[in-house]
C-alpha cells in the first residue's frame, strides 16, 4: 500500500473490500481487528482439515472483493461456506452458497442479494428478501447469519482509511 497513488490502488482493487467484524462475548468495544499477513483461502482451508491451520487469521479478516471462480457469470462474486465460492465465510451458519455480489457493467456500485440462504443474510440488521437486489453503499454492514458480520467498503473508502490509519501510527500519537 504505502506509496501506491489512488487511481492505482483503485484499479488493483476495483471491487473494494470486506473488513470482517470481530466481537466476542467480553469485547464489547472492539469492532474491527487486522492481522497483518496474507492467507490464501484455499490454503488456510486445506491447513484447517488438516489440523495445522493459522486459526487466528480466520478470527478476523480483510477481505478483497474479486473473482477467484471462472464458473460464476460475469460480474457476480458468490459469497458462502463452500471452496467453489469466490469469498468463503468460516462458519457452519453460513451456507454453502450463501449470497452474492454483483457489480453491473455501468459501474453503479456493488449490489447483495441472497438467492435462498438457509439463516438468511441481513443488511444493516434488517433481514434481506430473498432474490432482491440491494445496493451497497460505503461502511454498510452485512450479517451472513447471525454469527459473520462484515463491513462493506469501496476501494476508495478502504484506501482512505488506510492512508488515515498510517498517518495515525507515524505521527507518534498511538496508545
Amino acid at each position: 500500500f504505502a506509496g501506491v497513488p489512488l487511481k492505482e490502488f483503485i484499479a488493483t482493487y476495483p471491487g473494494g473490500f470486506l473488513v470482517e467484524r470481530s466481537q466476542g462475548f467480553l469485547d464489547k468495544g472492539v469492532i474491527t481487528q487486522f492481522i497483518t499477513h496474507v492467507v490464501d483461502d484455499a490454503y488456510a482451508l486445506e491447513q484447517i482439515k488438516q489440523g495445522a491451520g493459522q486459526i487466528e487469521a480466520l478470527k478476523a479478516r480483510v477481505i478483497e472483493i474479486k473473482k477467484s471462480k471462472a464458473t460464476a457469470a460475469a460480474g457476480m462474486i458468490k459469497i458462502g461456506r463452500s471452496p467453489d465460492n469466490d469469498i468463503i465465510l468460516y462458519n457452519k451458519l453460513v451456507s454453502k452458497f450463501h449470497a452474492c455480489l454483483y457489480f453491473p457493467s455501468g459501474g453503479e456500485g456493488a449490489y447483495l442479494v441472497d438467492p435462498g440462504s438457509r439463516n438468511h443474510t441481513f443488511l444493516n440488521h434488517e433481514k434481506v428478501t430473498l432474490c432482491k437486489m440491494y445496493q451497497l453503499m460505503e461502511g454498510d454492514e452485512i450479517s451472513f447469519g447471525l454469527e459473520t458480520k462484515v463491513i462493506y467498503l469501496s476501494a476508495r473508502a478502504f484506501y482512505d482509511f488506510l492512508v488515515a490509519l498510517t498517518r495515525f501510527y507515524t505521527s507518534g500519537t498511538e496508545h
